[in-house]
């Protein structure tokens, strides 16, 4: 079962000054899904086998009285072909 990285999602304030930033360290736009309602906009980058993917929130404020999602690391992915699984069973 080899493991593979596959992306990092990050949460970021300003989506424009965030793609500027990756873009200018060389990572290509690969695509930009604007968010409807509460759902966030999100952007797709990469840079040879890394992608980044990017959550922009939008308002700023926390909506409906929720709290607004941290910054920064929101998770790491993994690429897989399969998983193998062991029961254990008790004698």
């Amino acid at each position: 079962m080899p493991l593979e990285p596959h992306h990092v999602g990050i949460n970021v304030a300003d989506l424009d000054r965030s793609l500027a930033f990756y873009e200018a360290l060389g990572f290509e736009r690969v695509s930009v899904r604007a968010g409807e309602g509460d759902a966030p906009t999100i952007a797709f980058l990469r840079l040879g086998a890394l992608s980044i993917e990017m959550f922009a929130y939008a308002p700023a404020q926390p909506a409906a009285g929720g709290p607004r999602p941290c910054l920064g690391f929101r998770h790491l992915a993994l690429r897989t072909d399969g998983v193998e699984l062991e029961l254990l069973q008790e004698a």
